[in-house]
């Protein structure tokens, strides 16, 4: 449970330092706190590796899709959030919390896909096209 505690004081620092810029929309993030609740919804109902990939991936494209600008300015954040969930993912299949593991593997995943998606020049110029206001 104190990893648990840890990520999302991981995830609160990040939010916090993306407001102390103060860049105007954190979409990213609020999304990315969203799909987290979903997937440890579907961690603690379906322990199955491969239904939590195929969600990840779906969510993370989903999550890059809405807040592409802030995924593209706030790489590095994204990067702390995947790496804190993997490294706390990885403790929590040492110590046989299986739940905690897949959610925290569901979210380290998110992230990690919507930092890939970010990098892809033909997907943000979708981004923006299809995102104009």
């Amino acid at each position: 449970m104190i990893e648990v505690i840890i990520f999302l004081l991981a995830v609160a620092v990040a939010l916090i330092l993306v407001l102390l810029n103060k860049d105007s929309s954190f979409v990213g993030f609020v999304a990315l706190i969203g799909a987290s609740v979903i997937s440890f919804l579907v961690a603690y109902y379906f322990q199955s590796l491969f239904l939590i990939v195929i969600l990840s991936a779906v969510i993370g494209t989903i999550v890059s899709y809405m807040g592409y600008d802030e995924i593209v300015k706030g790489r590095k954040w994204f990067y702390f959030i995947s790496i804190t969930a993997f490294v706390l993912e990885i403790f929590e299949f040492v110590i046989g919390n299986s739940v905690e593991g897949f959610w925290l593997a569901s979210v380290s995943l998110i992230s990690f896909v919507g930092v890939v998606l970010s990098y892809n020049k033909k997907f943000i110029k979708l981004c923006k096209r299809h995102n104009k206001v």
